[in-house]
C-alpha cells in the first residue's frame, strides 16, 4: 500500500521551518564573526575602506557556507558535498554558475535601463578609472 503523501500544509511548514533554521544559523554564525571584531571593522571603515568590504565579504561568505554545513549535517543528515561540493563535473558547474550570474546581472541591469532608471556613466566622469552604470535614486 502506498502512504498518502502529506497535504500542502505540512509540506509547507516544513519549508518555512527549513528557511527559518537556516536563517538563524547564519545570523548566530554572522554575529559570531561580525560582532566580536566590530570596533576594528568600524576603524577599517575609515582607514581602510576596501579592506573592510573584503572582510565582510568573506565573513558572510563563511557565514553562508557553514549555515549550510549546519543545515546539510544536522537537519538533513546528508554529506555537504550532495549540494554541489563533489569532485565531478567541477568545469561545467563553474562555467554554468559563471553564466547564470552574468545572465542574472545583463538582466537586473536591462531591466533598469529599459525603465530608464539606469544609465551608462562615461570613463574618467567622478574622478573613476572605468565605465560605469548610473542608477537613479529616489530622494
Amino acid at each position: 500500500m502506498v502512504a498518502p503523501s502529506p497535504s500542502w500544509w505540512r509540506v509547507a511548514l516544513q519549508i518555512l521551518r527549513r528557511v527559518a533554521l537556516f536563517v538563524l544559523a547564519f545570523a548566530l554564525i554572522g554575529a559570531l564573526l561580525f560582532v566580536p571584531p566590530a570596533t576594528v571593522l568600524s576603524e577599517w571603515a575609515d582607514a581602510f575602506p576596501l579592506r573592510a568590504r573584503l572582510y565582510g565579504d568573506i565573513a558572510g561568505a563563511i557565514s553562508i557556507l557553514a549555515a549550510t554545513w549546519v543545515m546539510t549535517r544536522f537537519v538533513d543528515r546528508r554529506p555537504f558535498r550532495t549540494i554541489g561540493f563533489s569532485g565531478r563535473n567541477v568545469l561545467r558547474d563553474l562555467a554554468t554558475g559563471l553564466a547564470v550570474g552574468i545572465g542574472w546581472l545583463a538582466a537586473s541591469i536591462g531591466g533598469l535601463w529599459a525603465a530608464g532608471w539606469a544609465s551608462p556613466e562615461a570613463p574618467g566622469a567622478n574622478g573613476g578609472r572605468r565605465g560605469r552604470i548610473r542608477v537613479a535614486r529616489q530622494p
